[in-house]
């Protein structure tokens, strides 16, 4: 008899957004830091092992998130790593709204160059980066003699 498998948690997307856009319109209007050209958005979210993994985006941060089934007893802050196919990668324990999330800052404050167009598509660069293995080292070109006698021939005596 197999034990039932837990039911996967809904895409929290629009939790997140919803807790961020709380934040935006509480404790962070009109922080000069603030790049108006931007919204709150979850981009791309996706399984990966027991989490959804993304990348958030602010008008004051691009993060790559992993919100996990069940929420860790570590307090907002505390390091992690976690290993990605790009490899590993350090993160921070935090809490939006009720919502705990392991944070990973790619750009704070967002710079006014980006405007919603670009600030998306690098998240979305972001995300295909640390979600693609490095590519293996190029192997030594082979000479005339490991070619024709197998690589790690040794010449006669």
């Amino acid at each position: 008899m197999n034990p039932a498998v837990p039911p996967c948690p809904p895409d929290p997307s629009a939790a997140l957004e919803a807790a961020l856009t709380a934040i935006l319109d509480g404790p962070m209007r009109d922080v000069p830091i603030l790049n108006p050209q931007l919204p709150v958005a979850a981009i791309g979210l996706r399984r990966l092992g027991p989490a959804w993994f993304g990348a958030l985006l602010t008008p004051w941060f691009v993060n790559l998130v992993l919100v996990p089934d069940a929420a860790p007893a570590a307090a907002p802050g505390t390091a992690a790593e976690f290993d990605l196919p790009c490899g590993t990668l350090g993160f921070l324990h935090a809490r939006y709204g009720e919502l705990h999330v392991l944070c990973c800052s790619l750009l704070s404050p967002v710079p006014a160059v980006y405007d919603e167009a670009g600030a998306r598509q690098f998240a979305a660069a972001a995300l295909d980066a640390v979600l693609t293995p490095p590519a293996p080292p190029p192997r030594a070109a082979l000479s005339r003699r490991e070619l024709l006698c197998g690589r790690g021939a040794r010449p006669h005596e």
